[in-house]
């Protein structure tokens, strides 16, 4: 059997690219998330082949290749990866790269692929973690208020973790006539622009339409120390703002192994919250099951464009399975979008 590493942050990421391999390859598969724990298994034999993210925590995937190379180890490396930017392919071949592929999800797999597993199979919210959220969320705030102003945009706008971080609560605010949406989709008077962070670099705009979102914004706000501020200290790099959110997250016991929940749980909280909204129901992964197609077809796509993915299908990773197959069709078809806007859709990331 040959030794294949896969190495990302994002559970998700590690499963999706796991079920893309040829189920026939003769393989032995070690998880890695992180290049830390990747440079591990590494010097224990189980990373003939790997594959590697390159954005994550304490050691990222540049500095895996050059740790590989200092210390001469015979493995292959193919880098997969959201950055596409052509100085990020250069990079990592010049570092020793073999080669540079997307992740599962840019390339439209069949269901039979990477689906069929995809729905989500048990509630991952804080709420389902029996955690009291607001309670919870102000004492992260009193220990570390950026921390606490990401988690706070994480659910009142479903944004990833490292979304949060890098959002500029006064630059990342825009009238709605600055967003290109058709008049017709108008809900709010501003949005928030979302690209910084972004799986892919995808941009998604949305509204600030409850008193939860304008109450989440206006506490960003007043954390920033400057109006062009994103929400990381100021003095430190991303990195270690993003080292500090999980530092923070683990001193609160927001884990599985600790509350039973994770920051991304918060996310999928946004998630169900947003499907209820616009159902009028829970969906499965709550019990529910009363949304007619039409209706839960739509509030899907709404979903999927809050979480700023491309496919309505991804929704169903919060959701839970379809209500009823035969709005698949239908629903796959609206759910092709060329950018996720509006009122904002595979997760992944912390």
């Amino acid at each position: 059997m040959l030794p294949l590493l896969v190495c990302d942050d994002s559970t998700m990421a590690r499963k999706q690219l796991i079920r893309a391999l040829p189920p026939e390859w003769p393989v032995s598969i070690t998880q890695a998330s992180q290049g830390e724990e990747a440079m591990a298994a590494i010097r224990q034999g189980l990373g003939q082949v790997v594959l590697l993210d390159l954005t994550m925590p304490v050691m990222d995937g540049y500095q895996v290749l050059a740790k590989v190379r200092e210390e001469g180890h015979a493995c292959r490396i193919v880098v997969v990866s959201g950055d596409i930017q052509e100085e990020a392919q250069r990079r990592v071949a010049e570092l020793g790269a073999l080669g540079f592929i997307r992740k599962p999800a840019y390339y439209s797999l069949a269901p039979a692929e990477y689906q069929r597993h995809e729905y989500a199979q048990r509630d991952r919210s804080w709420t389902a973690a029996g955690i009291d959220i607001d309670a919870l969320v102000e004492r992260v705030s009193a220990y570390d208020r950026y921390v606490g102003a990401s988690l706070r945009l994480i659910r009142a706008f479903g944004l990833r973790r490292k979304e949060s971080v890098m959002f500029r609560p006064h630059l990342g605010v825009v009238p709605f006539e600055a967003t290109g949406l058709p008049t017709e989709e108008r809900q709010a008077e501003h949005y928030v622009r979302i690209k910084e962070g972004a799986k892919g670099g995808r941009l998604r705009f949305v509204p600030v339409d409850t008193e939860q979102r304008i109450a989440a914004l206006a506490f960003a706000q007043a954390v920033v120390q400057s109006s062009d501020a994103h929400l990381g200290d100021p003095r430190h790099s991303l990195k270690r703002n993003l080292r500090r959110f999980d530092y923070v997250m683990a001193r609160f016991g927001i884990t599985a192994e600790g509350l039973g929940a994770t920051a991304h749980g918060l996310r999928h909280e946004a998630m169900i919250d947003h499907y209820s909204g616009k159902a009028g129901v829970e969906p499965p992964v709550r019990g529910g099951g009363d949304a007619s197609d039409e209706v839960d077809a739509a509030a899907r796509l709404s979903v999927a464009r809050l979480a700023g993915h491309n496919r309505v299908r991804a929704s169903g990773a919060y959701l839970g399975g379809l209500l009823a197959q035969r709005a698949a069709p239908r629903s796959q078809t609206q759910g092709k979008m060329p950018g996720a806007s509006g009122d904002e859709g595979l997760p992944e990331e912390r």
